[in-house]
């Protein structure tokens, strides 16, 4: 897979949800628009990561599909690593 530009990115993670993602190996999905995580003071991303290896606290976790396997596959350790949005 190709690097992505930032405006590639952004339109990636503006598409609707796809139904397969309601429930990722136990977790529950809630999607949000981004204007309503805007609104909360103590909302924060601190990075961005397409690799969930890569993920520290606060980091939205892109789960993007790769050449052998989906994003999605990781979320949980994304999470466990301290990712807060996916």
């Amino acid at each position: 897979m190709r690097p992505l530009n930032l405006v590639e990115l952004v339109h990636l993670l503006q598409s609707p949800p796809k139904n397969r993602f309601d429930s990722l190996s136990g977790l529950t999905v809630q999607p949000q628009r981004c204007e309503e995580l805007l609104k909360d003071p103590h909302f924060r991303i601190r990075g961005v990561a397409i690799d969930s290896r890569h993920v520290k606290k606060d980091f939205l976790f892109a789960a993007l599909q790769g050449e052998n396997c989906h994003g999605v596959d990781h979320a949980r350790s994304a999470f466990d690593s301290g990712a807060c949005l996916l």
